[in-house]
């Protein structure tokens, strides 16, 4: 997928621990390197609680270039060294300061085509349990993967011919293959911004606009957003623990509706593993395809499915306007990559029918039509 570094000269492991001055193991000699920063939370995202408290920090990772269909192209390890933001709301841009080791430790080395070197990307995340570590529960906030920090131990490669030590590769599109630039860092004025990418983008606080065009029995209508994983639990009657519906609003007169905002879904509305079979989690994601139901209501504004309500109309009936809503939500920082392949956090939206079948529709086009064929 990347076409990552390339040719150093040699340096050897005598050769490296003189250069850290005190065994392999322990760079506490090595003077470090300040690192400075912007976290620019961006107004086009929201997110599930307020950003009281972000954690900014160097996460190390490692490529898995031999990665077989299913298995992670990248593993996530450990945090290099963070520090606290507090008030880090939409909107806000929070200056970080962090310390960098002249020299990582040894067992961060590993192959990488041909090179031995140690890779690292800025990251943002709000730790919820305080252990210092981003884990599913917590909220990812950013990850640059745009500026990738490297430190080249030896190697040769024919491409590039550099020395052993920290850069900064620029790779602006894993689709296109390879890297453009490759920038020794400063020590003397490392400079190291990221962006809010991986919170969810603002459609959440958007109107969803529909029409029931199903006939409409009597009494007051409501529509919900029903997550397609429980739509065959719902036709044949099971139970489940799990709530599949999400957000409710009254049908009018004419048929039309508005669900506003549209909103997040709970996490436990979402799963690893897609409608498709695929398993999410390699590439750190949760996700879950949403469609539109219709049903008449007992009073209380909610879908007991397991009772007598039952919809009458959804949509995905037969029809040039039918879409379904696709979420999806980071639970790893490997996710940071699939926004290269058009996989962005939070809404988008899919066509069901004909040929705009699986295809992701532009935002404009987020309109739904109920219908009653198939129900």
């Amino acid at each position: 997928m990347l076409l990552l570094l390339s040719a150093c000269a040699l340096i050897t492991k005598d050769d490296y621990d003189a250069r850290v001055g005190v065994a392999s193991d322990d760079t506490a000699g090595a003077d470090a390197i300040a690192v400075s920063g912007t976290l620019d939370v961006l107004n086009d995202r929201v997110s599930r609680s307020t950003l009281a408290e972000v954690e900014v920090g160097i996460l190390r990772y490692e490529f898995n270039f031999g990665a077989d269909q299913g298995e992670p192209f990248v593993f996530m390890k450990d945090m290099l060294t963070s520090t606290t933001l507090t008030d880090a709301g939409i909107g806000t841009s929070r200056p970080f300061q962090l310390e960098l080791p002249a020299l990582p430790p040894e067992e961060h080395h590993y192959d990488i085509e041909g090179l031995t070197a140690t890779t690292y990307m800025l990251v943002a995340f709000v730790d919820t349990n305080g252990n210092g570590e981003p884990e599913t529960e917590d909220i990812l906030v950013g990850a640059n993967v745009q500026d990738l920090l490297v430190y080249i131990v030896d190697g040769s490669n024919a491409e590039i011919d550099e020395e052993p030590g920290w850069y900064l590769i620029a790779v602006p599109s894993f689709e296109g293959g390879g890297i453009t630039d490759v920038y020794p860092v400063d020590e003397d004025f490392f400079v190291w911004n990221l962006e809010s990418t991986l919170l969810p983008g603002k459609q959440a606080l958007e109107p969803l606009a529909g029409k029931v065009e199903a006939e409409r029995p009597d009494g007051t209508s409501f529509v919900t957003l029903w997550n397609l994983e429980f739509i065959e639990e719902l036709f044949e009657g099971k139970a489940t623990e799990r709530t599949p519906t999400f957000g409710a609003c009254e049908v009018g007169g004419d048929g039309r509706f508005e669900l506003s905002p549209l909103g997040i879904p709970e996490r436990a509305l979402l799963s690893t593993i897609g409608v498709d079979g695929a398993d999410y989690s390699t590439v750190g994601l949760s996700t879950a395809i949403f469609v539109g139901l219709a049903w008449q209501d007992d009073g209380d504004g909610e879908l007991e499915y397991r009772k007598d309500e039952r919809p009458y109309a959804y949509s995905t009936a037969s029809g040039k306007d039918s879409i379904a809503l696709i979420w999806y939500e980071p639970i790893g920082f490997e996710s940071a990559f699939m926004s290269e392949f058009g996989v962005e956090p939070g809404w988008s939206v899919m066509g069901v029918i004909g040929d705009e079948e699986g295809k992701i529709l532009p935002w404009t086009e987020v309109h739904l039509v109920l219908g009653d064929e198939g129900i």
